[in-house]
């Protein structure tokens, strides 16, 4: 909380913010808080308007300082607006010390409740999801009383502190979603008519609720197990992977290890499963978790933050209200105010409550009363009385403003004179990071009636604008406007493209995105080479050799090809066709006569060589050559393989 809103909170639930009037007051207050092993600490009493001005306690205006109350090198004002002080409980040599803080910025409050027979409480709030009370009593006489305790979920260690006639007791306020019970703080809806994929769940949760539910705790898992019904599909759940770890999206919260309440080995690390679906009244693993591809269609849990009816101003009255989940919505605060001749008749602050009702009755403004003027006694005389509002009522002319609003994402700290929002009141404006305050940040209430200035807003800082990557496209969600502190933007590719960069930037605090939008790169295909006497022309879209890419195959005069000639890059990376060859073309007829020639030279060819045979021998004869033989010769009539 901040400043404002911490003293707002003690003074609805116990009696005002802690004063402290001596060391031993301060080190026995510091002896109860929880040790912070860093920021943020705890908020104390103390406070002042200006750099010039003295530190000052709240309520008794005591400017009480020890010689050591002040850490090393502090107050240094390192902000120029500094004017608020936290205590430092934590081990080291500023441990008890004071250090002065910007009011805007967030700490734990400490509070104190006065009782009958009490001189002093004090209460401490130090836990992250339970803001836990610590009242410690001064009783007049010698009475002891046992320490009563209360669970605490952050704290892991029970203490008994006894302190001569002092008494402390433990009371845990539930009042994030994260602690136990805080399940009653919140309706639920449910949708399987139709089932969704994860993104279209989630958008539909945000149009007609708060958001998907993402499942803090395991009490808040049996809750939605008994409530919903059974869904073939089953249920998306507001938890997603986001650059490799498992997020809620509510907050953008890692999911801690204890809090993961996976089915038996899951997660799996099948590619695009980044969404998770929670196994409701399955009977193996019921209520258990499951990572599953996004664009799968499952059934939609949302949540709605209980809200209470609108408060109305009281006649001769205003409020204004502090709504930390949402107008009127639970945790929502409301303090009442009279105008000037006018009392407050009831609570002077009303509580949404989980159950969706405010804790009292709006209170009434009613007028002051003066005494009755006796006139019996006038002789000789009369009285004429004008009552403009009520017999013997107030009637002044007293100037105030209207009332200040809190603006949305910002803290107002006023100082008021007389009444709130009167003539001399002065009101300083602060904005959360992330936001920057259009307008003055100091407010005064004129003699008019008026403010001096308009009512400031406080602007979430704008990042610049996104485009969708060429081939791609872009899906923001804008909680906070258009392109502005919060949003979160997603990118996708085209069928055929690769996301070639970070798929999700964030605008931060400072108005610049956490990553660029990354690019979307055609899918590449095999380099090709041309076909042996043939040539390769290709169209290249979107780059050589890449989605889209047409390639046509040509052969050189007397070569034909073999296969078809056309081939493209698929969105898989792979070519449609492979290269065809380039073979030698042949006329029409070749290949017979090829082969009939061949047969007749095999019948042509001995002829013509025993025709030159017997040509030689006739010659040879005529001339009277002998023909010498190895052959042995036989005589007439002799057979050569019947001698023996």
């Amino acid at each position: 909380m901040n400043w404002t809103q911490a003293r707002q909170h003690c003074k609805t639930n116990y009696t005002d913010m802690v004063v402290i009037q001596s060391q031993e007051e301060n080190d026995y207050l510091v002896s109860l808080l929880p040790n912070r092993k860093g920021s943020p600490y705890y908020w104390i009493g103390i406070t002042r308007n200006h750099k010039n001005e003295t530190w000052t306690w709240l309520g008794n205006n005591s400017t009480w300082i020890g010689n050591e109350s002040w850490a090393e090198n502090e107050p240094n004002n390192n902000h120029s607006t500094e004017f608020c002080v936290e205590i430092y409980v934590k081990t080291g040599n500023n441990r008890g010390r004071w250090n002065d803080e910007k009011c805007s910025n967030k700490k734990y409050p400490v509070c104190y409740k006065g009782y009958k027979h009490a001189l002093l409480a004090v209460a401490g709030c130090g836990a992250l999801s339970a803001l836990c009370c610590i009242c410690f009593c001064w009783m007049k006489r010698r009475k002891r009383k046992k320490l009563t305790q209360m669970s605490q979920e952050s704290v892991d260690t029970q203490q008994s502190l006894h302190h001569r006639v002092l008494i402390v007791a433990l009371i845990v306020f539930t009042q994030d979603l994260s602690s136990s019970g805080g399940a009653q703080a919140w309706t639920y809806n449910y949708s399987i008519t139709p089932n969704r994929r994860w993104p279209q769940a989630r958008q539909w949760c945000q149009q007609h609720f708060t958001d998907m539910v993402a499942v803090q705790n395991q009490e808040e898992t049996d809750f939605i197990n008994n409530l919903l019904p059974f869904n073939p599909k089953y249920y998306w759940i507001g938890v997603r992977k986001v650059d490799g770890v498992w997020t809620r999206e509510g907050n953008s919260k890692v999911v801690p290890e204890d809090a993961r309440n996976w089915a038996p080995e899951e997660p799996d690390d099948i590619a695009g499963q980044d969404c998770v679906e929670i196994y409701i009244k399955r009977e193996r693993d019921t209520a258990m978790w499951n990572n599953e591809k996004c664009h799968a269609k499952k059934g939609t849990v949302c949540y709605t933050a209980i809200a209470c009816k609108p408060l109305s101003d009281p006649e001769q009255g205003s409020h204004y209200c502090f709504h930390p989940y949402g107008f009127s919505r639970f945790n929502s605060s409301c303090r009442f105010h009279c105008e000037l001749g006018f009392r407050l008749v009831g609570m002077p602050q009303l509580l949404c409550q989980t159950g969706g009702r405010w804790n009292h009755h709006v209170p009434l403004c009613q007028v002051e009363q003066c005494p009755v003027l006796n006139h019996t006694n006038s002789s000789g005389g009369r009285m004429n009385c004008s009552h403009p509002i009520a017999p013997d009522s107030y009637n002044s002319t007293l100037k105030k403003c209207g009332p200040i609003f809190f603006p949305a994402a910002g803290n107002v700290t006023c100082v008021d004179t007389v009444e709130p929002f009167s003539f001399g009141s002065q009101c300083n404006y602060a904005c959360q990071e992330g936001y920057d305050l259009s307008g003055d940040d100091t407010l005064a209430c004129l003699a008019s009636g008026q403010w001096s200035k308009p009512t400031p807003t406080c602007a979430a800082k704008r990042c610049n604008p996104q485009k969708p990557p060429s081939h791609g496209s872009l899906s923001c969600s804008d909680p906070n406007g258009e392109f502005s502190f919060g949003s979160r933007c997603t990118s996708t590719c085209d069928e055929g493209f690769l996301l070639n960069g970070t798929a999700r930037a964030e605008c931060t605090s400072l108005g610049a995105w956490n990553a660029d939008i990354p690019r979307c790169m055609a899918e590449r295909c095999p380099t090709l080479s041309p076909p042996n006497y043939g040539d390769l022309f290709c169209s290249d879209p979107y780059g050589e050799f890449s989605f889209g890419s047409r390639c046509t195959s040509t052969c050189e005069e007397g070569f034909v090809l073999n296969g078809m000639a056309d081939t493209e890059c698929t969105s898989v990376g792979t070519w449609s066709r492979d290269i065809p060859q380039c073979l030698e073309d042949m006329p029409v007829g070749a290949p017979m006569l090829m082969y009939s020639g061949a047969g007749a030279a095999s019948v042509v060819v001995p002829l013509v060589l025993i025709g030159l045979a017997l040509l030689i021998l006739t010659r040879s004869k005529r001339r009277g050559i002998a023909i010498i033989s190895d052959m042995p010769s036989w005589e007439e009539r002799e057979n050569p393989a019947f001698e023996f």
